[in-house]
């Protein structure tokens, strides 16, 4: 070990720094596809965790509007994630619907 006490950290799988790199890129054209309110909601709360009662009073709307808000906005951006997931992970469209055997 070296004199800090510390464990000397190997460099990162390469692959593991272009998975990385594809999954934020993934995101942030993901967000990019969000509605200007929708973008601004997730990136003032998970960013830069603002508070959720400061969101909604600054909106003029109640706390549980506010989360309401926040749901719809997390679920388009899982939508569109969905949508740009790599073609091995996607499951096919028919895959969705109840009752398929696929």
């Amino acid at each position: 070990m070296p004199s800090g006490g510390h464990a000397l950290v190997s460099p990162a799988d390469p692959a593991e720094l272009v998975a990385a790199r594809d999954e934020a890129v993934r995101l942030r054209m993901a967000l990019e596809s969000l509605s200007p309110a929708e973008r601004d909601l997730l990136i003032r709360r998970y960013w830069m965790e603002e508070p959720i009662e400061r969101m909604a009073r600054e909106a003029g709307i109640s706390r549980n509007a506010m989360d309401s808000r926040l749901w719809r906005a997390r679920q388009a951006l899982r939508k569109a994630l969905v949508e740009r997931a790599p073609a091995a992970g996607r499951r096919p469209a028919s895959a969705d619907r109840k009752g398929d055997p696929t």
